[in-house]
């Protein structure tokens, strides 16, 4: 179901962006780790092929930001459950931080900003994407701006908490 969702708003020129929301991330610095099952799947292969601009998932109660071979992934899971530690930074990981946050997007044109904030408003990461205009090939997301002031990798947990048994 999801590859035919992808590929029919793929060719659907009146779709300017398009975003996928997973519950587990197939790729985490969290307790949880990457999601290899996912991986495996080719779904995240065909979300890279069919141009998603960004990937959401939750899960690990964190927020981490990161590509991987194109593909731009959030995982933005820090509203309210206890905060979980950093298991291992990932190459792909560009910002890990595991503390309480919320997230904006601001889509305008060919244009999406995500900006992950702290609870008491301080910036914890953002980032501009650009669609690139279609030339008849795979469709591309290009970042144009990433906010390069912001800790990067943290590794000490907000309050540290071992997950329970996902069941």
């Amino acid at each position: 179901w999801l590859r035919a969702q992808l590929q029919e708003a793929s060719l659907d020129r009146s779709i300017r962006h398009m975003f996928v929301s997973v519950h587990q991330s197939p790729y985490s610095s969290g307790p949880h780790g990457p999601l290899e099952d996912l991986v495996d799947s080719g779904l995240v292969d065909d979300m890279r092929r069919f141009g998603v601009d960004m990937l959401f998932a939750g899960h690990d109660h964190m927020y981490e930001r990161g590509r991987v071979d194109g593909l731009n992934y959030v995982i933005t899971a820090g509203g309210g459950a206890p905060i979980y530690y950093v298991k291992q930074n990932h190459p792909y990981s560009l910002v890990t931080e595991p503390t309480y946050h919320y997230t904006r997007i601001h889509v305008d044109g060919d244009r999406v900003e995500l900006a992950a904030l702290r609870m008491d408003g301080s910036l914890l990461d953002s980032v501009q994407l650009r669609r690139r205009a279609d030339d008849g090939k795979r469709p591309q997301v290009e970042v144009l701006r990433e906010n390069t002031t912001v800790s990067h990798s943290v590794s000490a947990p907000v309050k540290e908490m071992e997950p329970e048994n996902d069941i």
